[in-house]
């Protein structure tokens, strides 16, 4: 979905007495809900991510978590060198936060990496080294970090484009 993004806010601009291009950029919006019944509840997590339109870098991305003990949100927000995470946990040690991570090169969150590499619209195979921040799909916080990682981009027959993504080393600040 394309919104308009309120650039100092990092949200979806609505004010309809500003201009858009005033104070918002064009952004791609990305969501992605998963439902578990477990018998007793539901595990249901989202993720949100969204990427500038003009050449598909990210912005932000959203992780929330909610189960039968709590809920747990997380806010990555890929700004220029670095990236801040802000973060709401019902587990002890880690109820509420921020964190910060120097980034020298794109990064791109593994959870969107079948969307961020779906809009390369590669026309043959390829190889990218790719820094990624981890997978966030757990309802406690974690470490902020990154990892360069090889990704295999392979046309097969059927049209689809199969992916092998290599992990490669943690990299911290």
């Amino acid at each position: 979905v394309k919104e308009d993004m309120n650039a100092r806010e990092k949200v979806k601009h609505e004010d309809k007495n500003v201009s858009l291009s005033a104070v918002s950029f064009p952004v791609i919006k990305f969501n992605h809900i998963v439902t578990v019944p477990t018998g007793l509840y539901e595990y249901r997590t989202m993720f949100s991510h969204f990427f500038t339109k003009k050449d598909f870098s990210p912005v932000k991305t959203v992780f929330s978590s909610q189960d039968g003990c709590g809920q747990t949100f997380k806010e990555l927000m890929f700004e220029p060198q670095q990236i801040l995470m802000t973060y709401n946990s019902y587990w002890e040690g880690e109820a509420r936060g921020e964190k910060r991570l120097k980034t020298d090169s794109l990064t791109v969150p593994y959870n969107a990496l079948p969307v961020f590499l779906r809009a390369l619209k590669l026309k043959q195979p390829a190889t990218l080294t790719l820094t990624i921040v981890p997978d966030l799909s757990s309802n406690k916080v974690g470490d902020l970090s990154t990892e360069k990682t090889t990704v295999i981009v392979q046309k097969a027959e059927s049209g689809t484009i199969p992916v092998r993504v290599n992990r490669a080393k943690k990299l911290t600040d």
